[in-house]
C-alpha cells in the first residue's frame, strides 16, 4: 500500500523494518509488531484472492510432541502425550498470549483446545514440539 491510503484488506505485510514477517505464525509477527517503537518502514504485497481464502483462522501447521502435557481443565487447556501429533489452528487466540488452539490428530481420540505456545514451551530450556509437514496419513 503506496501513499496515504495505509494498508487495505488484502495486503499482507511482508516486513517490518529489517523483519521478514514471510512464513511466521501470527503469535511471531504480532511479537515483532508489537516490538516497534519507533517509526518504521512496512513492505506490503497485495493479494486479495488470497486473502477472500483465509479461513477465519490464519494458523495451519502440523508439531510433532517431544514430551507429553498435563492440561488444564479450568483454563480449557488439554492434555497429550509424547508422540502426538497436533494440528495448530490458532496462535492468537482469546487465551493468554502463551497459548495456542490445536487439535490432536493422532491416535483415536481427537480433542482439541488450548495448548502451551512454543515460547511458553522453551522456558524451561526443553522444546515441547517440534514443527513437521502434514502427516501423510492425514
Amino acid at each position: 500500500a503506496d501513499g496515504v491510503d495505509g494498508i487495505q484488506p488484502g495486503d499482507e505485510i511482508q516486513m517490518v523494518g529489517e523483519h521478514s514477517l514471510v512464513g511466521l505464525t501470527r503469535q511471531e509477527a504480532a511479537d515483532i509488531l508489537r516490538g516497534v517503537v519507533d517509526s518504521v518502514t512496512v513492505v506490503v504485497r497485495h493479494n486479495m484472492m488470497k486473502f477472500l481464502q483465509l479461513p477465519s483462522s490464519c494458523d495451519s501447521f502440523y508439531v510433532k510432541c517431544l514430551r507429553s502435557h498435563e492440561g488444564n481443565s479450568a483454563t480449557g487447556e488439554i492434555s497429550f502425550s509424547k508422540g502426538d501429533t497436533l494440528r495448530v489452528t490458532d496462535t492468537v487466540v482469546n487465551h493468554p498470549a502463551s497459548s495456542w488452539h490445536a487439535v490432536v490428530v493422532s491416535g483415536s481420540n481427537f480433542k482439541s483446545g488450548a495448548v502451551p505456545s512454543m515460547k511458553r514451551s522453551l522456558q524451561d530450556g526443553q522444546p515441547l514440539y517440534e514443527r513437521i509437514d502434514r502427516p501423510a496419513w492425514l
